[in-house]
């Protein structure tokens, strides 16, 4: 280890370390990782939520195909999705 002893050094050091290390978090920011992809149709409005760690993600409406009864769970450490049991839902 190296003793800098100038006060005024050591805080020139100090800030330009302070900044590479902000410029890193910061360029980290706003970016995005592509996970696995859903195995159901593209759809809109349906319903996601969260529990125990777990997404899950279902149900909707998916264009001229009508209403969707699937649901799917997506596990982050396996980066995967798996279909769960298909909702029986009564037409209305």
């Amino acid at each position: 280890m190296v003793m800098i002893k100038n006060k005024k050094t050591q805080n020139s050091i100090f800030i330009v370390v302070s900044c590479l290390l902000n410029s890193i978090i910061v360029l980290a920011q706003g970016t995005w990782v592509q996970k696995a992809n859903l195995g159901g149709t593209i759809r809109e409005g349906g319903v996601g939520l969260s529990i125990n760690g777990k997404g899950y993600f279902g149900m909707g409406e998916a264009g001229g195909l009508g209403a969707q009864t699937d649901f799917w769970e997506y596990d982050h450490v396996m980066n995967s999705w798996t279909q769960k049991q298909i909702f029986q839902v009564p037409m209305r």
